[in-house]
């Protein structure tokens, strides 16, 4: 079974994204990206985005925002 045939659906029937992935996103433009990342860190990104029931991609998305807004919180204090 493909990661895409493991998600979760919506009620329209596409992969539900989950709530966090909602958040401040809804119909924001997108672009792809290529990046390079270590074998064992993306197998756990793709074993947390499965048991999350969102994308990669999602789970990129959303986990990259919290950085960045952690970033400037603590740039804050």
């Amino acid at each position: 079974m493909s990661a895409a045939q493991g998600r979760k659906r919506s009620q329209t029937g596409k992969p539900d994204q989950g709530e966090g992935a909602r958040r401040n996103r809804i119909n924001a433009p997108t672009t792809k990206t290529t990046i390079s990342v270590e074998v064992e860190l993306l197998a756990r990104i793709d074993a947390y985005a499965h048991r999350l029931g969102i994308s990669r991609s999602s789970l990129m998305s959303i986990a990259t925002s919290m950085f960045i807004d952690n970033l400037l919180e603590r740039r804050r204090e």
